[in-house]
């Protein structure tokens, strides 16, 4: 395992990072780049009390910690798989995180009258090719992109357009080493969406595109 593979995996690491407990090893890594991305993006965007749903939170779901403690924030956290969402039910209760959790691929287990204030989202972005010649070893759910790795990207964006819920504004993170901003730019502007702001610090590869229906 690669040094900083190991960083993203060290409990040690997401509590000097995070302030976060994990309570049990993980399959994936804790966080990685682009979520550190996102928890800037948050705070600059995040009011007391908003109601914000992190997609794909992963097993320890640390965005939706810092967002239900720092911000107070009325949070739902899902994940495309159980097994994760068990495991962050365990990492809520530890980390004294109000949290709901819910299976969903995308919004598939979101009603259509759930309005959320903010949406957080670190998709799988990394290129099948890549990922296979690196041989990683994190569920290929949690990396995988597809050919270009832009293919979670596309159905999330087009799912958001569908919704088009008045008032939203979506995080939506990725490595540009993986996806050229462009790309995803384009890939908004074909569904209608609006890319307001870019979060882009010089320490990361990584950007935080904010988005909002036109």
């Amino acid at each position: 395992m690669r040094v900083f593979d190991r960083v993203r995996r060290s409990p040690a690491a997401t509590r000097l990072l995070f302030g976060v407990e994990v309570p049990a090893p993980t399959a994936q890594a804790h966080w990685d780049l682009t979520t550190l991305v996102l928890r800037h993006a948050l705070d600059r965007m995040a009011t007391p009390g908003m109601r914000v749903l992190e997609m794909g939170c992963g097993e320890v779901g640390v965005l939706s910690i810092h967002a239900a403690r720092r911000h107070a924030a009325a949070v739902l956290a899902t994940d495309v798989d159980k097994d994760a969402i068990r495991a962050a039910g365990v990492s809520f209760t530890r980390n004294g995180a109000v949290v709901e959790t819910r299976v969903s691929d995308l919004f598939d287990a979101i009603r259509p009258d759930e309005a959320f204030d903010l949406v957080l989202f670190n998709p799988p972005y990394v290129p099948t090719p890549f990922g296979d010649a690196r041989h990683l070893d994190e569920p290929r759910r949690v990396w995988d992109g597809g050919a270009d790795g832009a293919n979670v990207i596309r159905r999330f964006l087009t799912a958001v357009s569908a919704r088009r819920q008045p008032g939203t504004i979506v995080l939506l993170g990725f490595n540009a080493r993986h996806v050229g901003e462009e790309v995803v730019a384009a890939e908004a502007a074909a569904r209608g969406l609006a890319v307001r702001g870019r979060v882009a610090p010089w320490w990361s590869p990584s950007v935080v595109f904010v988005i909002a229906a036109r």
